[in-house]
């Protein structure tokens, strides 16, 4: 049983090891950013500095004559844009599934737009790690040497 107890260990820590890079991407990437908003929403900063003013922010904004129209236009905005989505793209979905005489030139219609943009990210990391002309290595050629290993790949 403690060689099982062992094991398990050994497998929860490879577990934390592959999640750490996850974990460590939402903690940068989201909640950074949502803390220090909402710590700055206490705050009455400009490019001088920062005074902090409480609750007077909230106060403000909550007894504003706009607020309420405000938020019922952003929610009325976000139900029918949503809305709208789902039927155009529930329409095409039927379309292009649906035996139609033209449903293959809709089809061919449809996906450039979907692989154009990765097809020119792909092209732009192949111009970036290029050997003889990409960024990385005018990049690499600012410091002592040049990393020519770039030309042998």
């Amino acid at each position: 049983m403690n060689q099982k107890l062992k094991s398990y260990t050994a497998q929860t820590y490879i577990a934390y090891a592959l999640i750490a890079p996850a974990a460590l991407y939402i903690i940068l990437i989201v909640a950074w950013p949502l803390l220090e908003t909402i710590r700055l929403s206490f705050t009455n900063s400009s490019l001088a500095g920062e005074d902090y003013v409480g609750l007077e922010n909230y106060q403000k904004m909550f007894s504003s004559k706009k607020f309420n129209g405000i938020v019922t236009r952003t929610f009325v905005w976000m139900f029918f844009s949503v809305s709208l989505k789902l039927i155009i793209g529930l329409i095409g979905a039927v379309l292009l599934n649906a035996n139609l005489k033209g449903r293959s030139i809709f089809r061919v219609l449809v996906m450039p737009p979907w692989v154009v943009p990765i097809a020119i990210g792909m092209l732009g990391w192949l111009w970036l790690y290029n050997g003889y002309f990409g960024r990385s290595f005018w990049i690499s050629c600012l410091q002592t040497k040049c990393l020519y290993f770039y030309n042998h790949c």
